[in-house]
């Protein structure tokens, strides 16, 4: 089971939340910088850094590592945890809904995520359900999973309402640009709102230009 996640505190009326997804092999604390470098243009906004439980990766050797879902290879067509995905996008749910018991409604919560993180950001957020859809969506350096139900996706009116933030270095080593790319244009192509920002000579991690790229998105999906 994953353990309790780094939560950053409000440093006013919390009136907004902002849940982010680690990469594979990290933690929620690493990612808590966003909380700290954000914390005072969102003073409103809690900060949520969950915890992924620890899973045999494939890719790995087999060996056990925190991760949201197993990844056979880093081949685009190669088979996807369905189940795993499944088991880590409830994960999500159970904790907007927590917030929600808080008083703090969908449409003033925001999804995000890196990479691994990144990729169970959208296969959350874009199924959507009967429900309001949350206030934004932020995936760097990831992608679009589980594309063979995609086009059941993008029949979901609420999610297309959901403005979507993504993030890519042109140099990532790990989840190819290409695959950043392609996702963007599978989603724009479907109708949803998503955003596609390249960070020239960037691997697999964030910019400094990234997070303040982050941080506007953020003010306009959740001004106080």
């Amino acid at each position: 089971m994953p353990s309790t996640p780094f939560v950053v505190r409000p440093l006013s009326k919390h009136t907004a939340t902002v849940v982010i997804l680690h990469g594979l092999g990290d933690q929620g604390s690493s990612w808590s910088f966003l909380g700290q470098m954000l914390g005072r243009r969102l003073p409103h906004v809690k900060w949520i850094f969950p915890n992924a439980p620890t899973r045999p990766v494939t890719l790995n050797g087999g060996m056990p590592m925190p991760a949201w879902f197993d990844i056979a290879s880093l081949n685009r067509d190669c088979a996807e945890d369905k189940a795993g995905f499944d088991q880590s996008a409830d994960l999500v749910e159970t904790l907007v809904q927590a917030e929600r018991k808080l008083g703090i409604p969908r449409e003033r919560i925001v999804i995000g995520g890196f990479s691994q993180g990144a990729a169970v950001t959208l296969y959350h957020g874009l199924r959507g359900g009967p429900d309001a859809p949350c206030a934004g969506l932020i995936a760097l350096s990831g992608w679009l999973p589980m594309h063979q139900a995609f086009a059941e996706w993008a029949t979901n009116a609420h999610a297309k309402q959901i403005p979507i933030f993504q993030g890519h270095g042109d140099q990532d080593e790990v989840v190819a640009y290409a695959w950043g790319q392609r996702s963007y244009e599978a989603l724009k192509k479907a109708g949803f709102s998503s955003t596609f920002v390249s960070y020239p000579g960037l691997g697999h991690s964030v910019a400094d230009q990234e997070i303040e790229d982050v941080g506007r998105f953020l003010e306009k999906c959740l001004s106080s």
